[in-house]
């Protein structure tokens, strides 16, 4: 089970001063006709705007913050081309007071609430992981399907991870940089 989590931080200049009124930008618009009829107006993020300063009062960056899944480090984004390289980054951003934090459920939570997710997080203990290993060893027997594994370490490695803090499976995959806390860092911000 995983939650993913993104800051909405209110724009600070006008993003868009087109020529072209009718501007579709992204969430699957481009093919519902009804924005495709639109003559004099925006359209952004479902939303249809008579004009420009009535978009960009309303604007904000939507930036995916990361995904909190179970078991594992929290994958954190970072944006480097925008300077969010850091959990301690992302602090000033949520601090801002231009920022308000969503669940994918479209939850609204706190700064608090998504830092705990971030940073108190706990996994299993050995007498888990022997666990664990046992009923992955009984179902290969069992069944007939899947791998056996000799240790927890092989089980890890085989599901692309290296024990973490807390109990935590961290990160293997390049695309993570590790770090020495419950969370890696990632700048491929593409995974739900």
């Amino acid at each position: 089970m995983g939650t993913n989590f993104y800051a909405h931080v209110k724009a600070k200049y006008k993003p868009y001063d087109y020529k072209d009124p009718v501007s579709v930008m992204y969430d699957g618009l481009d093919d519902d006709p009804k924005v495709m009829e639109l003559t004099n107006g925006y359209a952004w993020n479902k939303t249809y705007y008579k004009d420009i300063d009535s978009l960009n009062k309303d604007y904000y960056h939507v930036l995916h913050i990361g995904k909190s899944s179970c078991g594992w480090h929290f994958s954190l984004c970072i944006y480097p081309l925008i300077g969010i390289n850091s959990l301690d980054d992302w602090k000033k951003v949520w601090s801002s007071g231009d920022c308000k934090i969503y669940t994918e459920y479209g939850e609204e939570i706190s700064q608090e609430e998504v830092l705990s997710y971030i940073v108190d997080r706990q996994g299993i203990d050995e007498k888990d992981e022997a666990k664990i290993l046992k009923q992955n060893n009984d179902m290969v027997e069992k069944e007939g399907i899947g791998r056996r594994f000799d240790t927890y370490e092989q089980y890890l490695s085989y599901n692309g991870a290296v024990r973490g803090k807390n109990g935590l499976w961290a990160h293997r995959d390049p695309r993570y940089h590790s770090t020495d806390n419950t969370y890696d860092l990632t700048d491929d911000v593409n995974f739900w």
